[in-house]
Formats: C-alpha cells, structure tokens, sequence
C-alpha cells in the first residue's frame, strides 16, 4: 500500500467530495458550483462579494451561475439599506426546499456510501476529525482575509 501523506488526502478528499456533490446536483437539476451557491448563502443572506471569498470565486464566474439561480427563483438580490452599489443574496423559500433537498440527498449518500462500511465509533473518529480540519482551515482562512 502506497502511503500518502495529508496534502495528497486532502486533494484526493476533495475530488471525491466534488463527485458526490455533482451526483447529487444532477439531480436537482444544477450544476456543482450552484449547488455551493446554495449551500454557502446564510438564512440572513450575503453579499456577492462575500460569497466569491467564501467559494474561492472571481466575482464574474459567480456573476453566472447567481443569474442563472436568479431566473430560476432559487435567490433573490435585494439592494443593501445602506449602500445601493451592493446588493444582499437571499434563498427564496423555493432555495430553502431545495437547500433542504440538497442536504438529504448527500446525507443518503453518505448513509449509503460511508456508513454500510465503517463501525460507529471510526464514523465519529472522522467526523471528530473533519470538524477540527474545518475549523482549522477556517482559522487561517480568516486570518488572511
């Protein structure tokens, strides 16, 4: 067995977990990157700006896919109260379902795919161990901002 080293998993992770979220936009009908749109705007909504750092995005790549989630009725932009250049990003209760949807679906999927095979204790192990990854990551994420 080849051992890989946390950058190599890291990578690896990350390429499977973008195949099991693409499985489960096709099935509602979007794409990878809108299905992160989705998952990444808070109940209390966000700017664009805010949401390109958060996707790791240029602006005009997000541009699209918010247009397109736009005349699907997914999101809606309101203007900020405060400055009328930018505009907030909302899920309409159309986002929220599918919001909601998206969740169930990669949450069957893992059900169907980690569960089946991994004792109980070595499932919270992993996710004892995700959640101090992304809290980790989201430190120095921060940070750099």
């Amino acid at each position: 067995m080849i051992k890989m080293n946390i950058s190599e998993l890291l990578i690896t992770l990350h390429i499977n977990t973008l195949y099991a979220i693409k499985l489960v936009a096709s099935k509602n009908k979007l794409s990878l990157q809108q299905v992160l749109c989705i998952y990444s705007i808070p109940l209390d909504g966000i700017t664009q700006t805010n949401l390109a750092d958060s996707l790791s995005v240029k602006i005009s790549t997000l541009s699209r896919n918010l247009d397109k989630l736009e005349s699907q009725n997914i999101i809606i932009k309101r203007p900020v109260k405060h400055d009328n250049r930018f505009s907030k990003i909302f899920l309409t209760n159309h986002g929220l379902n599918l919001f909601t949807a998206i969740l169930s679906d990669l949450n069957d999927y893992t059900n169907k795919n980690l569960y089946l095979t991994t004792k109980s204790d070595d499932i919270q192990s992993i996710t004892d161990s995700l959640l101090a990854l992304n809290w980790s990551i989201l430190q120095d994420k921060t940070q750099h901002v």
